[in-house]
């Protein structure tokens, strides 16, 4: 990735974090959360707290309707539309929303919210069985994710017992969170074997997670890395930023606090 891409990306970031703050453009938490990323990404502090901080009772308010039912969508100016809520995925998605704003607003690691996390992905992945989701490499990923987030070792052995066979999955989510789980629930790997496993993959993909503007990837798998296995827990911003570290030869923009 050269910096002109980075530049072209923070600018497309910046236009789309300023049109949101135009009181005709109505967005819902999951929005304000992804702005807030996106802030933070180019190393505006403030103005990701303020995202942050009104997407949190959003996403509270989002996870208190039932299933399923409807809530309305307002983008981009046009007429609202119908968004149906008719599986357990996007709840997982917001529950982990929820506990990311918690962990950058509060520096914590939210219990109760990665809970919902792994139970909402279990009983999507029960529903969807039949349709060999787990066979497929977008939902594994999509799965692996979510239980690595919270910490769910245990349900993530269960629907990936052995390691993942496809060579473009060899330094890739699904077998990082497989080698996670694995030396969480029976200690495989040395503290030095983790760290060159660690460095691989984040080497690999972070770049990759910054050029297709996956920042909810970017964000759980350095609070993963810089902050769960941390005693002295470290700022949760300094923590995200980490990231740079994985982009060698590109400039770190300046951080406003």
């Amino acid at each position: 990735m050269k910096p002109s891409d980075i530049a072209g990306i923070a600018a497309d970031v910046r236009l789309r974090i300023q049109e949101s703050l135009d009181p005709q453009f109505i967005v819902d938490g999951e929005c304000h959360f992804e702005h807030g990323l996106g802030a933070l990404e180019f190393g505006d502090v403030v103005l990701a707290k303020r995202f942050f901080a009104e997407a949190a009772p959003m996403l509270g308010a989002q996870l208190s309707l039932p299933i399923p039912t409807v809530i309305p969508d307002h983008m981009d100016g046009v007429p609202p539309r119908q968004r149906p809520l008719t599986d357990r995925l996007t709840r997982s998605e917001w529950h982990g929303h929820l506990a990311l704003c918690y962990w950058f607003l509060e520096n914590r690691h939210d219990v109760e919210s990665y809970r919902m996390v792994a139970e909402e992905m279990d009983r999507f992945l029960v529903q969807k069985e039949e349709e060999s989701a787990t066979r497929s490499s977008n939902w594994r990923e999509w799965f692996v994710r979510q239980f690595v987030a919270a910490g769910d070792y245990t349900r993530l052995l269960k629907w990936m017992p052995d390691a993942p066979s496809l060579k473009k999955h060899q330094s890739g989510p699904t077998k990082m969170g497989w080698l996670l789980a694995r030396h969480h629930l029976h200690g495989e790997l040395t503290a030095a074997e983790l760290g060159l496993a660690w460095k691989r993959f984040l080497d690999k993909n972070v770049p990759d997670w910054i050029e297709r503007g996956r920042l909810l990837d970017l964000a759980v798998w350095m609070k993963v890395r810089y902050w769960d296995g941390e005693s002295a827990k470290p700022d949760p911003y300094d923590a995200f930023l980490s990231f740079w570290n994985h982009l060698p030869g590109i400039e770190r923009p300046p951080i406003v606090r």
